[in-house]
């Protein structure tokens, strides 16, 4: 039987710069579980293999299964159900609430993070088993029990149709030696793994989605304003925020290896992995303001000024000229180098692009920064922030929307270009980018009164709703949130109640949120799971929803 080992690292190969924090592993014990949770668990993937072509993604079950046993719920609520003429309450919105958090935080890890699925690129496993098997490591590298999953894995998965190697493209290696021969040729991306002179070099990749998700889930508990019966898992996951910011640079010389400062950085996963992202840092840095602002005999110590500071220099250092930002580093070359783009599978891949994602988050990021120490760096904050809302305004669509590179796709753009804006000091009324936006939003509300949007979005750049007409709880958070931080409720709040019921309904006896399409993408074509998402964004949304619709005070 599998079980799920958090923050272990037995191995004297194995190097850590925090005890593992964040690290998440699946180990077979042959003689562990009983008859009836090894039937409980053969049931699962019997069902999921059933209805793998409707329902393609795990869902965590395997983890829900064992930590329901761990951390089982004492109680649970009683379940909310709206019909389409009842009005939504601050009773049933706070109790739908509860259900969420009472069920997520039982499964949090020990040391503060949201274990979950980051699953959906098929070419990462592949490579690794062609590499271990042409030079005859592969039984000697992976057990058995671990080539049955992958085995069941592949299947489950399985595209039909072949492909003859001779079609591949391989890239010469000597590709490698463009960054020393011209400036042009300084930032040079490839994802995942590739083909050098029929070489296999790979996988690479990140190991989870650590850092990332429980930046979000701390500023969506948040939201709720319900701290005070949250406090222990608001604490667990502070520990794991601060113990995953990157504290040094890489050794060396940095611009040697054509790398970025990381000191204060935030990673994507765990401060092992390392690698510091202009938005991971940006949302570590809002979670960890958001924690400050709280009482330490609740949440646990605050982070370190210094490293906050930290963290602050190493957004302002990755913002480009035009005002946007990247997600790695500067963006040092120029698009026309996607003609030796080596992927036939991925767009946009050879530079590192700026996105509305990245630069909203550091835009409110540095606002929130700037709140609470604005004598640090006053000059420099302000004119980050303002140049780069001019540049969020310039990639505005021409329909109202944003394209979102990160995840589904439009709504998730929006929500961002939004965001971001408000943060600067826009509005509803001083901005026309924010008036075409929540248009752009408003039109694509489904009947039920939720948002469903295709991954074809992603695809064609062309807003693409989910098929008959279904909504998804991730969109709806999303355009919710959007709309909220534009006071549509000003406006017209019936949309947002109408949103708010749709998310009431969605939720599952247990308190989780169904797992639907998948929300998550990056190049354009490779789709990411990012399963934790069901359950921070109509945490999330519902959080405004009953702090800044139903208990605030109208505006004349």
């Amino acid at each position: 039987m599998w079980k799920l080992k958090i923050a272990e690292g037995r191995s004297p190969w194995l190097r850590t710069t925090n005890n593992h924090v964040g690290r998440q592993i699946w180990e077979f014990d042959s003689k562990a579980g009983s008859p009836q949770e090894i039937d409980e668990i053969e049931k699962a993937r019997e069902n999921f293999n059933i209805n793998r072509f409707e329902k393609k993604h795990s869902s965590d079950l395997l983890m829900r299964i064992q930590f329901a046993k761990e951390n089982p719920l004492a109680e649970i609520l009683p379940q909310v159900k709206l019909n389409d003429t009842e009005d939504v309450t601050e009773e049933a919105v706070t109790t739908t609430l509860r259900r969420a958090i009472d069920f997520y935080s039982t499964i949090q890890a020990d040391d503060g993070h949201w274990p979950g699925d980051y699953g959906g690129p098929m070419f990462l496993m592949p490579g690794l088993v062609i590499a271990l098997s042409v030079t005859g490591a592969l039984n000697a590298v992976l057990s058995e029990d671990h080539q049955v999953e992958m085995r069941r894995y592949l299947y489950n998965h399985q595209v039909l149709g072949v492909f003859e190697w001779s079609g591949n493209n391989p890239l010469p290696p000597e590709i490698w030696l463009l960054p020393h021969l011209s400036d042009t040729f300084k930032q040079f991306h490839f994802g995942g793994e590739q083909l050098f002179g029929g070489e296999i070099v790979g996988p690479t990749g990140y190991n989870g989605s650590q850092l990332w998700d429980t930046s979000f889930a701390v500023q969506a508990i948040i939201s709720t304003n319900l701290v005070d019966a949250y406090g222990s898992t608001l604490k667990k996951a502070h520990a794991f925020i601060r113990n995953s910011q990157v504290s040094e640079d890489c050794p060396g010389d940095l611009s040697y290896w054509y790398r970025h400062i990381s000191k204060g950085a935030w990673p994507f996963s765990t401060a092992d992995h390392g690698w510091p992202i202009s938005d991971c840092t940006a949302e570590g840095l809002k979670a960890a303001l958001s924690l400050s602002k709280i009482p330490a005999d609740v949440v646990g110590e605050p982070v370190d000024v210094k490293r906050l500071y930290d963290g602050v220099n190493v957004i302002l250092s990755l913002q480009n000229d035009d005002g946007g930002f990247a997600t790695y580093e500067l963006t040092r070359s120029y698009p026309w180098m996607e003609l030796i783009n080596p992927a036939e599978t991925f767009g946009d891949i050879v530079i590192d692009y700026p996105y509305v994602e990245c630069t909203s988050a550091a835009i409110q990021a540095l606002t929130s920064f700037k709140k609470l120490y604005p004598g640090h760096r006053q000059s420099e904050i302000h004119n980050c922030i303002k140049k780069a809302a001019k540049y969020i305004e310039t990639i505005q669509e021409a329909d109202g929307s944003w394209y979102g590179s990160w995840a589904v796709c439009f709504t998730y753009g929006t929500w961002f270009g939004v965001k971001g804006l408000v943060a600067a000091g826009g509005t509803y009324n001083n901005s026309a980018s924010i008036r075409k936006a929540c248009d752009f939003l408003l039109s694509k509300q489904r009947a039920s009164g939720g948002w469903g949007e295709s991954y074809l979005s992603c695809q064609d750049k062309v807003y693409s709703n989910l098929p008959d007409d279904r909504s998804h709880v991730v969109n709806t958070g999303w355009a919710m949130m959007a709309l909220i931080d534009a006071d549509q409720v000003e406006r017209d709040p019936t949309p947002l109640h109408r949103a708010a019921r749709c998310l009431i309904n969605s939720q599952m006896e247990n308190g989780d949120y169904p797992q639907e399409e998948i929300m998550g993408v990056f190049n354009r074509n490779c789709m990411i799971s990012y399963s934790a998402y069901r359950v921070i964004f109509p945490v999330w949304a519902l959080g405004e929803y009953r702090c800044r619709v139903l208990q605030a005070p109208r505006r004349n």
